[in-house]
């Protein structure tokens, strides 16, 4: 859809982590922890409603993938798996996506969703880096 960010990035193989027919995965450009990452559709979709069963079953087996790859690397103690469904309930970019965020002890669970400190393009680089490694290796 012209004009929205996520199916412009997808263009982009700068940072994305992991791609395939139906989805793609990237670091949070304004991450709530380290190594928050999101699933985003391939297709547009511009929430969860309306996103296709098929697409969503699938784009949360990668999320669930990417959180156990995460949660190691990053050695978190928790992760939230979740999607926000419209402007009132947080959702700032209306194209479906689902966020992984690694949580860890002691850490406030905020979900401010776009306030938080936006990543510097060598540290969204180096999260890319290390967690398609990661994958890699899990493979």
């Amino acid at each position: 859809m012209a004009g929205c960010i996520f199916c412009s990035l997808q263009k982009s193989e700068g940072d994305i982590i992991y791609k395939d027919d139906w989805c793609y995965v990237v670091p949070d450009r304004y991450p709530i922890s380290r190594g928050h990452i999101l699933v985003i559709a391939v297709d547009h979709y511009s929430d969860m409603l309306s996103t296709p069963e098929d697409v969503i079953g699938h784009m949360f087996i990668i999320a669930k993938r990417y959180a156990k790859i995460n949660v190691a690397v990053n050695e978190a103690t928790g992760v939230n798996i979740g999607t926000n469904v419209g402007k009132s309930a947080g959702q700032a970019i209306m194209h479906f996506h689902i966020h992984v965020i690694p949580r860890y002890d002691g850490q406030e669970r905020i979900f401010d969703f776009g306030k938080n400190k936006e990543l510097l393009p060598e540290e969204m680089k180096d999260m890319a880096r290390i967690l398609k490694g990661a994958a890699a290796k899990s493979q």
